[in-house]
């Protein structure tokens, strides 16, 4: 409980070793890596990913996505997608550049609000 008690009361020897991890985490290189975690609770469909990530390939981020399958002959595999991470942002910054409908279009509308 003493060695919890010292990291928890901001031990001087605790911070530096905190610093020089964060400092070296910084320096990480992730080019050409990548990383899936299992999806948490229940697919929504059986089609839906078993596992989710992201994956750098040549500096340019992907979302990558596995699912466990089963062939024809019974035999397990993983089916991968992987898209452009920046593709949703450009769909959603699209949309908002549209333009949007004047409302004096609506002027002679007989709904009555």
């Amino acid at each position: 409980m003493q060695y919890l008690k010292g990291h928890l009361n901001h031990d001087p020897v605790w911070h530096k070793g905190l610093k020089k991890r964060k400092k070296g985490m910084e320096q990480y290189d992730n080019k050409n890596k990548g990383v899936l975690f299992k999806e948490q609770g229940e697919k929504a469909e059986d089609w839906h990913d078993d596992y989710k990530g992201t994956i750098d390939v040549e500096g340019v981020e992907y979302w990558i996505g596995a699912a466990i399958r089963k062939s024809k002959a019974g035999v397990p595999y993983m089916k991968l997608n992987v898209r452009l991470k920046e593709s949703k942002a450009a769909e959603i910054q699209e949309s908002l550049n549209k333009k949007a409908v004047p409302v004096d279009d609506f002027k002679d509308d007989d709904i009555p609000f």
